[in-house]
């Protein structure tokens, strides 16, 4: 991988706008990696969104609700 780094990113959202960012490097992808951070970024009971990634899929049982987005194949835009 060289010098590169994965970096999981929590921005708030406050209506069209970003709140708060949170920043972390991680390991890698996996759930092991990604949930912690989630644990220290977010207070349980929010709005988590997230992309497709299976690694997300424990977020319920940590007590936030889970909005899984997937554009892929929809027609939609990221930013839409």
């Amino acid at each position: 991988m060289g010098n590169k780094a994965l970096v999981a990113i929590a921005a708030e959202v406050r209506g069209r706008a970003v709140g708060r960012i949170r920043m972390r490097r991680v390991q890698d992808s996996s759930g092991e990696s990604l949930l912690p951070f989630v644990e220290e970024a977010v207070e349980p009971g929010t709005v988590v969104i997230t992309d497709g990634l299976q690694s997300y899929r424990a977020l319920p049982s940590l007590g936030y609700v889970h909005d899984r987005r997937v554009l892929l194949g929809s027609g939609e835009t990221a930013d839409a």
